[in-house]
């Protein structure tokens, strides 16, 4: 099936998928496209990444439409968090203050949210709903023995 994605500015790209092919491959194709984390939805509902395109009700030719989401900045006295909604999280500054999530990088994916402490620690909270933290353990930077 062919569809078309498009931005809110009318700036588009089709695609050739197969109905059984994951929406997620779909956004993973716009994505590369327009160099932009993005959200996908058609005839006003969001698209569901786990479903097929035929089970999401996609049909050659339909038209699904791509927002562009937006790139949000956490910060402590001493760090810098950066994330993408729905995407991957990075973080620089002093490594012991949050600056340094290498420990917990291979986490930071599908991040709704970071947070920041004034004191040197964040807390990435994950599409799944599920709580990632890093920084100094003084400030919540160590959440391992939570439950």
């Amino acid at each position: 099936m062919k569809l078309d994605v498009h931005l809110p500015s009318g700036s588009g790209c089709s695609f050739s998928f197969a109905p059984d092919t994951p929406v997620s491959e779909l956004k993973a194709a716009a994505q590369q496209h327009f160099q932009r984390r993005l959200k996908l939805s058609a005839q006003n509902r969001p698209l569901e990444l786990t479903a097929t395109l035929g089970e999401a009700g996609l049909r050659d030719g339909d038209l699904v439409q791509a927002l562009i989401q937006p790139v949000k900045l956490a910060a402590t006295a001493w760090a810098f968090a950066l994330h993408v909604a729905g995407g991957d999280g990075v973080a620089w500054g002093l490594p012991d203050r949050g600056g340094d999530s290498s420990q917990v990088q291979e986490q930071l994916r599908n991040v709704r949210q970071i947070q920041a402490t004034s004191r040197g620690a964040f807390a990435a909270i994950l599409e799944s709903g599920a709580v990632v933290t890093w920084g100094d353990p003084r400030y919540g930077g160590n959440s391992s023995q939570s439950s």
